[in-house]
């Protein structure tokens, strides 16, 4: 799972390099219409953190560790603020995780053989106790107050991206406007400001 986990931390990095790369070949090219649009949407890394809770839930249980310390090592890789606040969201829900894990690491290693059996039964009906559903509800609203704080983010970015794109027009036809002075060549430019 750990080899799984570290391909999908670099599938997610390699989609954002390819998105970006597309995004600014694109920018390059003329075109009649110009887009606004926000940085690639963190799709891979999402299921790690916002996902089915119970999913999320039994994903801490075994790999918060490792989830840890890939999110940690690729988040000095990622180029796009949405990635970097997925990754946060993967450390912070995962982080919990770990204080889970490091707990059950603990019951285990202080459990006799004999009591063995007993937890299978008991590990079930953790699964519908009261501290279950109260991680389920963490992970629940973890992963809306992440989904807001990314629908926030890339409202954002259009936003800012479109106020320079009205700056850089501006700009042009100001640039314009002193070429066609510059062209007639009667003195106005003097008056230009």
């Amino acid at each position: 799972p750990t080899v799984f986990m570290w391909q999908t931390m670099k599938m997610a990095l390699a989609d954002e390099k390819i998105v970006l790369d597309q995004k600014w070949r694109r920018a390059g090219a003329v075109t009649a219409q110009m887009v606004i649009a926000e940085d690639p949407a963190p799709t891979i890394l999402r299921g790690f953190s916002s996902s089915n809770p119970i999913l999320v839930a039994c994903l801490s249980m075994g790999m918060a560790l490792q989830l840890v310390v890939a999110a940690t090592i690729f988040k000095t890789k990622v180029r796009t603020q949405r990635n970097f606040h997925a990754l946060t969201q993967i450390q912070q829900i995962h982080t919990l995780g770990l204080m889970l894990q490091f707990l059950t690491l603990w019951v285990l290693w202080r459990m006799h053989f004999e009591d063995e059996p007993v937890l299978y039964i008991e590990l079930l009906s953790l699964a519908i106790s009261l501290p279950a559903i109260i991680m389920w509800w963490v992970c629940v609203c973890s992963a809306a107050s992440y989904t807001r704080m990314d629908f926030l983010l890339a409202m954002h970015q259009r936003t800012e991206r479109l106020l320079a794109l009205r700056a850089h027009q501006r700009i042009d036809k100001r640039a314009e406007k002193l070429l066609g002075l510059l062209a007639q060549g009667d003195g106005g430019l003097m008056y230009y400001a």
